[in-house]
């Protein structure tokens, strides 16, 4: 099995979504973090002003595949998240030993 985590931009949250969902990948955790970077954008503001963390904000996805699935759920990431400049994003790749389901006690891949 293995954990997917692309780093993305948040305006590609949707598409990326939607385009997992169509081909089965249901199973996704999405949270926002921040990373540095010099990119130009909307600069986030405090009581009016503006500020600068040096950081950016972006979407992070994670999904849990088979083996055999990884390959095409990258596919499936890069092609939805690509914009075509420099927020393009990371995807890291990691490989898992053991999965549970905490509600019905499934273990491995029964439980993605």
């Amino acid at each position: 099995m293995r954990r997917i985590d692309a780093i993305i931009s948040p305006a590609q949250l949707e598409a990326v979504r939607e385009s997992l969902i169509a081909v089965g990948f249901e199973g996704l955790t999405v949270t926002e973090v921040f990373r540095p970077g010099s990119e130009a954008g909307p600069q986030p503001c405090y009581r009016g002003q503006p500020t600068s963390s040096g950081l950016l904000r972006r979407t992070k996805i994670e999904i849990v595949v088979r083996d055999d699935e990884a390959d095409d759920a990258i596919r499936i990431i890069s092609d939805a998240a690509r914009v075509g400049s420099d927020q393009g994003g990371d995807i890291f790749v990691y490989q898992l030993s053991e999965t549970y389901r905490i509600r019905n006690q499934q273990r491995d891949e029964a439980a993605i």
